[in-house]
């Protein structure tokens, strides 16, 4: 999880977190921040208390954090499986955890899915953990892991809900736990909702809903509702383990050929735990794993979760599916270990095989994370401006640029006045042109880079492109 972990500045979304956590709490500050965002506020709220001892800015201390979460998330996936199986599996799950692209990618990147996925991580280890032996402590501790996954990222609900009611009904139905200890896990449950679910909603979903005018009912997806089913958790796993979709096409059919292997091996084994083939945990984690992709996919072809903007990529494969995760890697050592267990000796030939093509797309993943893990180059895009001399000429910024914001005041030999040409605007004025200017873009908006960009050229303008390292950014100078 160091690996490379100062080895790219931060990008748009983490210095939007850091803005964000570094706001007081005080007068609701932090607060009306917040609701300007799509997430809830417990990772802000704990990230300004880990940087409250800074008096200026650390890339490494800021992303520490988010490798002290992920160390956390790796206690607990190790315990979950040690207390199903034994120590041996539990090592397993944790090193394919680890060449798992998008979790050490989410855990390298300051954001709040890391949070998320350690909550629900702790979640289903305090569920296996009450399923073994009742205790108040792990029915607390149960409950509280969902919330904080709760008001980490709103994705957690897709596990959280199956989880819970499984747990809940488990209880209420169990003839060997006390009446009395049914009607206080009801109580218990009735006081998370009113206490933590229904304020996360009327003060933030319902605030944020309001305030974002891209979180509607944008018309996204177009095919129909079970048309791909049985293909969407195959890719959802290439997502996760950062496969290319356009420089493997050849894997295609694999990865739809792996997601009906998957939802068949999965509702095969649902089948034999509800005939006591396994314990009941085991049954549970599997129910949790299809229950939360069903909802998943629900939601998402329903256009009510995964909201992106019209003719962008699925919302199946993106950062609204890190919530799969945690159950995902509890899910297919049971999986693994219960199927070996069932099929007939003669097929059990075939389990070399088998493992052999899990090492293999696990080792592509783990190729994966020694690549390219730049998300932004505003820091050398800042070095490239003072180095020549950018304050002397008007620059254009693309979008709210905080990079820019940042490094160029922090870089040696800075003076006050560097910034008083620089302004922040998606188009120009071709009858307004200086004769020399410079055009910054920050992670997003190609359009509008290659818009004024081909004005400058379309103008009699020499470009000089300083760097062009695409969605990451772009820096470019004009001049005639």
């Amino acid at each position: 999880m160091l690996f490379r972990l100062t080895n790219s500045a931060p990008w748009g979304d983490e210095w939007v977190e850091w803005f964000v956590s570094r706001t007081p709490f005080r007068d609701l500050q932090m607060y009306n921040r917040i609701i300007t965002t799509f997430q809830p506020p417990l990772y802000n709220a704990l990230m300004h208390i880990w940087l409250s001892p800074l008096q200026s800015f650390s890339l490494l201390w800021f992303r520490l954090f988010n490798v002290v979460i992920g160390s956390v998330s790796g206690y607990f996936l190790f315990s979950s499986i040690k207390k199903l199986y034994h120590v041996p599996a539990a090592c397993v799950a944790l090193c394919s955890l680890a060449a798992c692209h998008e979790w050490v990618y989410c855990i390298q990147e300051c954001s709040e899915y890391a949070l998320m996925l350690m909550f629900l991580f702790a979640a289903l280890y305090f569920y296996i953990k009450v399923a073994s032996f009742f205790s108040w402590r792990a029915v607390v501790a149960f409950l509280l892991s969902c919330v904080g996954a709760a008001y980490s990222q709103y994705g957690s609900v897709f596990v959280i809900l199956p989880l819970a009611l499984l747990f809940y009904f488990r209880t209420i139905l169990e003839k060997e736990i006390p009446r009395k200890k049914k009607i206080i896990v009801t109580l218990l449950y009735a006081g998370c909702v009113l206490a933590f679910a229904a304020p996360l909603y009327i003060f933030y979903v319902k605030a944020q809903l309001a305030h974002n005018e891209i979180a509607g009912h944008t018309e996204t997806f177009t095919f129909s509702l079970l048309s791909q089913f049985h293909l969407v958790m195959g890719n959802m796993i290439k997502y996760l383990l950062h496969w290319n979709a356009e420089t493997q096409d050849a894997w295609r059919f694999f990865w739809d050929f792996l997601s009906v292997i998957l939802i068949a091996a999965v509702i095969f084994l649902i089948v034999m735990g509800i005939k006591g083939k396994f314990s009941r945990v085991k049954l549970d984690i599997l129910i949790t794993l299809l229950s939360a992709y069903v909802l998943f996919y629900l939601l998402v072809q329903l256009h009510i979760y995964a909201m992106l903007h019209p003719g962008e990529s699925l919302g199946f494969y993106s950062r609204y599916s890190y919530f799969y995760i945690p159950i995902f890697s509890v899910a297919l050592p049971v999986a693994i270990l219960e199927l070996y267990r069932l099929i007939p000796s003669t097929f059990r030939k075939t389990a070399p095989a088998a493992a052999g093509m899990c090492l293999l797309i696990l080792y592509f993943s783990f190729f994966n994370l020694l690549g390219n893990w730049h998300k932004s180059y505003d820091d050398q895009f800042a070095e490239i401006w003072m180095a020549n001399q950018g304050w002397e000429s008007p620059t254009y910024v693309l979008g709210v640029n905080y990079g820019f914001q940042y490094y160029v005041p922090h870089s040696d030999g800075y003076q006050d006045g560097y910034l008083d040409k620089v302004s922040y605007a998606s188009q120009l004025d071709p009858a307004q042109l200086p004769e020399r200017f410079w055009v910054w873009r920050i992670n997003w908006g190609g359009d509008d880079w290659k818009k004024m960009v081909d004005l400058a050229r379309g103008s009699g303008y020499t470009v000089t492109v300083y760097r062009d390292s695409g969605h990451r950014g772009q820096l470019a100078f004009c001049s005639k």
